[in-house]
């Protein structure tokens, strides 16, 4: 799987929220310029302090964030075993990535205590 820096995850959910760089650094308590930076990989380092703003400023979680694009991974996952053949499989895996955390394990609990009994 081809490591997407963090800028770019950054740069694609502010992309979809339809929000500015300006509108990021605002709600972040940023820069434009950190941002700028950012997105384009010229910052390799960030506190998780930051990281925490900006997921926050993003209406995300910082595991959420890091873990964005995941849906890719998890297609490769699934193209590479056995899981292929079983869309609802594929569907059940996609839907819990798009939780955010407390949700997905809740949702995950509730699934497997179903299914003891």
């Amino acid at each position: 799987m081809t490591q997407i820096h963090i800028g770019a995850k950054i740069r694609t959910r502010r992309l979809e929220l339809h929000i500015t760089q300006e509108r990021l650094a605002e709600d972040s308590n940023s820069s434009i310029n950190f941002i700028s930076q950012l997105e384009r990989g010229e910052k390799k380092n960030i506190s998780l302090r930051k990281l925490e703003e900006i997921a926050s400023a993003l209406h995300i979680t910082v595991i959420q964030l890091l873990n964005y694009g995941a849906d890719e991974h998890v297609e490769l996952t699934i193209q590479n075993s056995h899981l292929t053949h079983l869309p609802n499989t594929k569907q059940l895996f996609k839907y819990l990535l798009s939780l955010d955390t407390d949700d997905a394990e809740s949702l995950s609990k509730s699934i497997l205590d179903l299914l003891k009994h």
